[in-house]
């Protein structure tokens, strides 16, 4: 195990307004094979919150050898800004992967010196290898497989690795985790009454079956062939975990799709019982199609300890569901899955998508019924909204290009935006605009709008949601001050540590700028202050 090699790993994302500790999943997991196949330390591995801390104050601090950066296409503008601002103070070798790089290779901006597509735990094994070896340099580029990198002037796209086994996906190391990050207090819903909870999230597989034509998920496991259950051992091992050590009693399961299998789920209940979980762990967000629901299915949900679920509805009219969801789902089996949920009394989020190809009027005013009839529902808890978005990588995207809806050559990433991230009065670019007129798109969007806002009123109108609500806010609040005082220790650490290791060299660094005396002073009385306030 190196311990002169240091990793800085940042999720990109768009941090307005966000409370909760937002766990970065994907790159604890990604750091954890790194661990557990002993290539780094913990202690060698900075994963970077960028809803709290700014990532180039902490590689300053840190001075890591390689830095990669996890992109989704709404964040790629956002990241290119951060990546030269990286750039400005550390020669570390920049890396990006995640969903849009692996989507659109071609992408890769000159700034990063190479991508990863595909899953990341191999290739970047590889790369840390080479810097631990001294010998990163693109020559040695080609013989690491799911990269994408510049060289002579030329883009080159390396072959794919098969996927990684379900064994050699490691658990979780919650080393990797600062303790008031590992969970949040939430308002959840449980027989119709909000009870507050300790929730953190975990994966029970990866991948999914299905091939749903506007789903970026499938560039990282092509052509839906990428479904890898987890040993249900090892996710009861997990749940145990978080139960008994970390206080957690909620757990959000970030599967792409988690009720996929009955017999799979009768394994996880028989994995509960065994140790005793069964009534004390409950389950939210439950990613569910609805074409699989059927009672027995629903009943073992609420067995699990399901509080709610999350469907992909996306549309009313049969015609659009067969093009999106490539004939798999048919509005009936969406009314026939939220009634069974009425009926054992699980909430249900359901998500529409408004202006996809070929869409008519016709269409849009069957999703909007199909909407209104689920907002009336007992079991409905939420409705999300979004555009038709043509990602890359996708089959959408592909008919985009060829109806030349997008320029491939010059595309303008900032048009692409996630659906929680605009004001709700907001309607974001339709990239399919159809026969509809301006005036007619926006009546359609400020339709699902209301009957979403409807909806919203009506699940938190009772006193008890409210202040369910303001205490989770307020014990995240408390965490996030635990985080900033931690972080501002480290620092102080981190520069006295600098001090005493290169003395002369600090006392040249305090003369062309005061770092050790004044900015040290200032973050102890900081740091004081909010500690024993």
């Amino acid at each position: 195990m190196s311990s002169s090699v240091r990793l800085c790993l940042i999720d990109v994302v768009k941090t307005d307004n966000w409370i909760t500790s937002d766990l970065r999943l994907n790159l604890i997991m990604l750091a954890s094979y790194l661990t557990k196949n002993k290539i780094l330390s913990p202690d060698d591995i900075r994963i970077i919150n960028c809803t709290y801390e700014s990532p180039v104050k902490v590689i300053t601090a840190f001075k890591p050898s390689l830095i990669g950066l996890s992109v989704m296409t709404p964040f790629y503008e956002k990241a290119l800004k951060l990546a030269r601002k990286i750039k400005s103070v550390s020669n570390a070798p920049l890396v990006i992967g995640g969903y849009h790089i692996s989507g659109a290779p071609y992408s890769l901006d000159k700034i990063f010196d190479v991508g990863v597509i595909g899953e990341g735990e191999g290739a970047l094994s590889d790369l840390i290898k080479l810097i631990i070896k001294e010998k990163f340099s693109k020559e040695s580029f080609k013989k690491i497989k799911n990269l994408v990198y510049w060289k002579d002037g030329n883009l080159v796209i390396s072959d794919r690795r098969p996927l990684i086994s379900a064994e050699k996906i490691p658990e979780i190391d919650w080393n990797l985790v600062p303790p008031e990050q590992e969970f949040s207090y939430e308002s959840v819903l449980k027989e119709e009454k909000p009870i507050l909870v300790k929730s953190a999230p975990i994966f029970t597989a990866r991948g999914c079956p299905y091939n749903c034509t506007f789903c970026a998920h499938q560039v990282l496991w092509p052509g839906g062939s990428g479904l890898r259950f987890f040993p249900a051992k090892r996710v009861g091992k997990e749940i145990e975990f978080l139960y008994k050590h970390k206080g957690v009693n909620c757990i959000n399961i970030y599967d792409d799709t988690f009720a996929v299998s009955k017999n799979r789920l009768k394994e996880l209940i028989d994995e509960l019982s065994k140790r005793k979980l069964l009534g004390k762990v409950y389950f939210d967000t439950l990613f569910i199609r609805a074409n699989l629901v059927d009672e027995e299915f629903v009943r073992l949900l609420k067995k699990f300890g399901t509080l709610s679920v999350f469907i992909g509805i996306e549309s009313g009219s049969i015609e659009v569901l067969d093009y999106l969801k490539c004939g798999s789902l048919k509005p009936k089996d969406v009314k026939r899955a939220v009634r069974l949920f009425n009926k054992y009394n699980i909430s249900v989020i359901g998500a529409f998508m408004f202006f996809s190809p070929g869409e008519k009027s016709k269409d849009v005013g069957k999703t909007l019924a199909l909407a209104k009839w689920f907002a009336n529902q007992p079991s409905a808890f939420a409705i999300r909204y979004s555009v038709t978005t043509p990602y890359p990588g996708t089959k959408l995207w592909d008919r985009a290009v060829k109806e030349k809806v997008i320029d491939v050559n010059n595309p303008n990433w900032s048009d692409y935006v996630m659906y929680n991230l605009l004001p709700s009065s907001v309607s974001p670019l339709i990239f399919f605009k159809g026969s509809f007129t301006d005036k007619e798109r926006l009546s359609y969007w400020k339709r699902i709008v209301q009957i979403s806002e409807e909806l919203h009123k009506k699940v938190t109108k009772c006193s008890d949601w409210v202040e369910t609500g303001k205490i989770a806010n307020s014990k995240n609040l408390e965490l996030l001050k635990i985080f900033e005082a931690r972080n501002i220790q480290l620092s102080l650490y981190s520069k006295l540590i600098m001090l005493m290791r290169h003395p002369l060299e600090s006392i040249k660094k305090i003369k062309k700028k005061p770092i050790i005396v004044a900015y040290t002073y200032k973050e102890v009385k900081e740091y004081l202050h909010r500690v024993y306030k």
